[in-house]
């Protein structure tokens, strides 16, 4: 028995099991049939970014970003620098063309927090937005300013 011969019905049930990471790991590179089917999942569910290797996120950013409805970008004691690598590879959140809901996990600085909200000004139609973890030292001019960017986005109707 094949991996292609179980029904698509049964990979959608056992996909949100595995992480982000290790599905574009394990099943991006098989075949169209399995593409397909991460393509499905990922309409459906949230992409954690939270434990993806460098390599396995180019695949996802290239392939996948434009379905993405909700993903959690992080910087962890286990992934210290994911937002830096996302910031310093120069990706652009436009090409999250559907992304609806956006969790920023572990902003540690004025400066990448910057430059988060000038790219997150490209997401067209993002209605959610929540931060945890945000470890800035800030003022109450900062914290000010912080708001009304949030608040200016376009679409914005959730901040947690």
């Amino acid at each position: 028995m094949s991996m292609k011969s179980l029904p698509a019905e049964l990979w959608l049930m056992v996909f949100p099991y595995l992480s982000t990471g290790d599905l574009i790991h394990i099943f991006h590179s098989l075949n169209s049939y399995f593409r397909r089917l991460l393509i499905d999942h990922f309409q459906l569910y949230s992409a954690d970014l939270k434990f993806i290797s460098e390599y396995d996120f180019d695949e996802f950013y290239q392939y996948y970003s434009p379905l993405i409805r909700s993903f959690r970008l992080c910087s962890s004691a286990d992934y210290p620098s994911q937002t830096n690598a996302f910031l310093s590879q120069n990706l652009r959140l436009d090409r999250f063309v559907s992304l609806q809901f956006l969790l920023l996990e572990h902003i540690e600085s004025l400066q990448i927090w910057q430059q988060l909200m000038t790219r997150m000004n490209d997401l067209s139609n993002l209605t959610h937005l929540s931060i945890c973890r945000f470890e800035i030292l800030y003022d109450a001019q900062t914290l000010t300013s912080i708001f009304n960017q949030i608040w200016c986005l376009p679409k914005l109707v959730t901040f947690i």
